[in-house]
């Protein structure tokens, strides 16, 4: 087979592939469009229906909203109709809503053998619209199916709808369910779906407390977390006792070596939210490991212990800062910034201490909180300053000796100065230019701030008045050069033309004689 005809049976490939990918296009625009215009038809039939049936909705329009749901398109519309029901009148949808819970109670037949996509999407309006309480149990089998064995989308919506219509009991044996599945789940996404039931939150702590070794370690770590976080900002959620039930139970696991480690580094942050003066000692503890193996114990308590002002914690906590880990020694500053603790005083023995690791830790800290405060820099930036007025003071007195090198005529013999001596000043005026933005990046609107700005504006002037006198020298010193090599070139030539000639002349003489 000749080249051409391989090159011609390519060519019909790639032509093909462009028209079924072109046609492919517009085949999935034209279905994207007719899905759209479906949706808003059924969505405006489906709302006339519920406005015409939504103090009392009959058996015929049940039956109706049934057979329109069972599509993907009639279960958007649905949802779309009802955003509009509830912002026109939420009571008068919440008793339409309530009317036609049999509805879904058909429809998870009718999903049982759907695709996944069907199911997750079916699991999220259950969550959204369903209003019978205690929801049927032909709803919480086929939700707890979804968790059990359908794929990611459709376990999480499960989940997240379990936490709307089940009880605390249920609401485990769903996470219990999650957890023994051979499926990965990511802890986080468990905290946020115990944190967003609906019930009583106090009886679903409890419950996950009583089952709690039943979990894996993961899964612990989401109960763990949600324990922390589920009465945040709800004030009287937990009474004293229980309160320091749920402390003392904690603190056992913290406390326990056998626990996984992820488990007791969550406990630690449980008794950062949550203080708890036996728990101090042992976060002192945990501090204090400073080995490669452990030394997470130490970042994580270093973080917590900013909730236990004391000494003891202080003392802790410098010594953390002269550990060999940096996340140890950049939260133990962090904490001790939060703690109050002045840097001229409280942490003066750091700062004087012979630890250049902890110095500059703490320095860090507080030149950073500084700067998110938009205040002085404190001693730190006077120092700095200090030394920037000498760097502009030396920048002054080279201006100075520039000065008398251009009046003085100074003379350059190297020819190749001007060419070195312009890339020098373009690389002190880009020095000159990152100081000069370094400093401003510093001013504030005190005296000294405004004293050396002005000397730096001195020095940028007199550092373009030099460049121009480094390049009015060389221009004279290249002018000197051409007219030097100008004047030699004649003497040059005659001397190189003198042998010749006299040579010529011996030439003939000799044939003379």
């Amino acid at each position: 087979m000749s080249v051409e005809y391989i090159i011609a049976f390519y060519m019909l490939v790639c032509v093909m592939m462009t028209v079924f990918n072109f046609g492919f296009l517009f085949y999935e625009k034209a279905h994207s469009k007719r899905f759209e215009k479906k949706m808003a038809k059924m969505a405006v039939s489906l709302s006339e229906e519920i406005e015409r049936n939504a103090d009392f909705p009959t058996g015929e329009h049940r039956r109706i909203l049934e057979r329109k749901m069972r599509r993907l398109s009639g279960m958007e519309a649905f949802d779309l109709s009802m955003e509009k029901l509830r912002d026109l009148d939420t009571e008068k949808s919440e008793h339409y809503l309530r009317g036609i819970s049999s509805v879904f109670e058909h429809l998870t037949y009718e999903f049982t053998g759907r695709d996944d996509l069907k199911c997750a999407y079916f699991a999220y309006i259950v969550g959204r619209w369903y209003r019978k309480r205690p929801a049927a149990d032909a709803i919480i089998e086929a939700l707890f199916h979804y968790v059990r064995e359908r794929s990611f989308y459709a376990r999480q919506n499960a989940l997240e709808s379990l936490a709307v219509v089940a009880d605390e009991r249920t609401m485990i044996e769903a996470a219990c369910a999650i957890d023994q599945s051979d499926s990965f789940h990511h802890p986080k996404l468990l905290t946020e779906a115990l944190l967003s039931f609906q019930g009583n939150r106090g009886g679903l702590a409890q419950e996950a407390v009583k089952r709690f070794d039943e979990f894996a370690p993961h899964s612990q770590v989401a109960i763990v977390n949600f324990l922390r976080m589920y009465s945040v900002g709800q004030e009287g959620a937990l009474s004293e006792s229980e309160l320091e039930e749920r402390r003392a139970w904690v603190f056992s696991k913290l406390s326990d070596g056998t626990v996984y480690s992820e488990v007791r580094l969550a406990c630690i942050r449980y008794f950062m939210r949550w203080p708890w003066e036996p728990a101090g000692d042992e976060l002192c503890a945990l501090a204090a490991k400073d080995t490669p193996e452990e030394w997470e114990y130490a970042a994580v308590a270093a973080t917590a212990l900013a909730s236990y002002p004391g000494e003891k914690t202080v003392a802790a906590l410098k010594r953390c800062l002269r550990s060999r880990m940096w996340y140890v020694r950049f939260n133990a500053a962090k904490s001790l910034y939060d703690l109050g603790l002045s840097l001229e005083t409280d942490l003066a023995d750091v700062l004087s201490g012979n630890d250049a690791y902890a110095r500059d830790m703490l320095r860090y800290r507080w030149d950073y909180e500084a700067m998110r405060r938009g205040e002085a820099r404190g001693a730190g930036a006077t120092e700095a300053l200090e030394v920037q007025i000498a760097d502009v003071a030396e920048t002054e007195q080279s201006e100075a000796s520039w000065e008398h090198a251009r009046t003085t005529g100074l003379s350059f013999q190297d020819q190749s100065l001007s060419a070195q001596s312009t890339r020098d000043l373009e690389f002190l005026a880009l020095a000159l230019q990152r100081k000069r933005q370094s400093l401003a990046s510093h001013m504030s609107s005190s005296d000294a701030w405004q004293e050396a700005a002005a000397a730096w504006s001195r020095v940028s002037t007199s550092w373009e008045e030099a460049r121009e006198s480094w390049h009015h020298v060389a221009e004279v010193d290249l002018e000197k050069q051409r007219a030097s090599n100008e004047t030699k070139e004649p003497f040059a030539k005659t001397r190189a033309t003198a042998p010749k000639d006299q040579g010529d002349c011996e030439a003939k003489g000799g044939e003379q004689q």
